[in-house]
């Protein structure tokens, strides 16, 4: 059986589930749905801005864990992931994927951290545990009976840095990928001192960016602001890992 890899969080606000079964959520009233991000299409790009998304990043997760019980694992907006065993009584695995697929879809619209472009979007009051429940209420509703939960902090996190347009509105892309790493980090501290990082990078000549002309060769880079971001993350005690396959020039 393959098994599920990830740090279990240790702090209080997760269970606050834990302490509340989800059997008792049944006049569980959702709080106000968050305002969702715009989610920009290439073509609204500002053409000399630098685009900076960072994600959680969590090991794979079973669904089928005997003939008559499912896992269920959500992603929420703190960057946590929520993992939720269920008996499926008389109904069969594909009842509960056809099943948990809708509860998915209803909560998608609000999932902020997978579908927002740019770490911009993403308010740092709204980087919170505000889906699981409703999740986990919605799966109850199709009549299936809670095992087991429990949640875990993200193993790393993402980050994708990338450039689409030059001052001149020219189509040039530029990016990197990078994989951060620090022992029971969460996503709200790394967001956090990521962006001010991005301050700091801010105040570099021509902020990190280069753009070189001539008759015949044009030459862009972002190597510049990717060192500094990468620097500055290092200096808060994250481990680097730049992915060969993207490359900031």
């Amino acid at each position: 059986m393959k098994l599920l890899f990830a740090r279990q969080l240790s702090f209080t606000l997760l269970f606050l589930y834990a302490s509340s079964s989800l059997g008792q959520l049944g006049g569980y009233n959702p709080t106000v749905p968050i305002k969702p991000p715009k989610i920009y299409h290439p073509n609204d790009q500002i053409h000399d801005r630098i685009y900076t998304r960072l994600t959680p990043v969590h090991a794979d997760s079973v669904y089928q864990l005997s003939d008559n019980t499912m896992q269920d694992s959500l992603i929420d907006n703190d960057g946590n992931m929520y993992v939720t065993t269920w008996a499926l009584g008389d109904r069969t695995n594909n009842d509960f994927l056809a099943d948990q697929k809708e509860c998915y879809q209803k909560i998608y619209d609000h999932m902020i951290l997978a579908r927002a472009f740019d770490l911009n979007e993403i308010r740092e009051e709204d980087i919170k545990p505000n889906l699981f429940k409703d999740h986990g209420t919605c799966i109850m509703s199709h009549g299936y009976t809670l095992k087991s939960k429990n949640g875990f902090s993200p193993d790393k996190f993402k980050l994708n840095i990338s450039r689409s347009h030059l001052e001149s509105s020219t189509y040039m892309p530029v990016g990197a990928v990078i994989y951060l790493s620090k022992k029971s980090a969460q996503y709200a501290d790394t967001s956090k001192i990521l962006r001010q990082c991005i301050l700091k990078v801010a105040e570099l000549d021509n902020k990190g960016l280069i753009e070189e002309y001539s008759d015949v060769y044009t030459y862009v880079s972002i190597k510049p602001y990717v060192e500094s971001v990468e620097i500055c993350m290092q200096s808060a005690g994250y481990s680097l890992e730049r992915i060969n396959a993207e490359n900031p020039k």
